[in-house]
């Protein structure tokens, strides 16, 4: 379960930046096949690129579309503040102020809230295997993931102190076994 909170802040964080990593894909797809017209040369490395290129896109519509796809399974409350903090990115105080509620209140609905969509990401089949390969040799997303599950190891006996769900020994063997996975990298955009 503790890996579902390192796929949900990653979600979360790259959220926004998917359309522009859409588009990024789109312009070089674009430069690609400008560049290939009339070429009678590397025809085969060029479309070869560009079938890498439509798997990133593609990769980025699932990410997008799993987003939605969690929230709108999410209680209206949750939901909106979700979508108030991560989709529109309103700041605390702007929440507050739109939903009449406390700043800190705020803080403590949407620690709920990331924490129910973690829990309904597992419920709807997106754990941590399923993601990894969802998101397979993507490494906009990947190092992203490697480097919150290092930080979450070194951070984990101190959430052993507070909460005893966090097992060492689990996220240990889950880390290492992704960083022995040569076949889940591939090149970046």
């Amino acid at each position: 379960m503790i890996l579902q909170f390192v796929w949900t802040d990653l979600l979360f964080k790259n959220y926004n930046n998917l359309v522009n990593f859409a588009d990024a894909v789109d312009r070089k797809i674009k430069t690609l096949t400008t560049a290939s017209v009339g070429a009678t040369f590397n025809t085969m490395e060029i479309s070869n690129r560009i079938i890498d290129l439509m798997q990133k896109k593609v990769s980025l519509c699932n990410a997008k579309v799993l987003v939605e796809k969690v929230i709108k399974n999410l209680d209206k409350e949750s939901a909106r503040i979700l979508i108030l903090r991560y989709i529109d990115n309103h700041n605390m105080e702007r929440i507050a102020k739109l939903t009449k509620q406390s700043v800190r209140t705020i803080y403590r609905k949407l620690q709920s809230a990331r924490d129910l969509f973690a829990k309904k990401m597992l419920e709807m089949g997106y754990d941590d295997k399923r993601m990894q390969n969802l998101f397979e040799g993507q490494l906009w997303i990947y190092n992203d993931y490697i480097y919150e599950k290092k930080k979450l190891l070194e951070e984990c006996p101190q959430l052993i102190n507070k909460n005893s769900t966090c097992q060492l020994d689990k996220v240990k063997d889950a880390l290492m076994e992704d960083l022995e996975d040569k076949n889940f990298v591939s090149s970046a955009i």
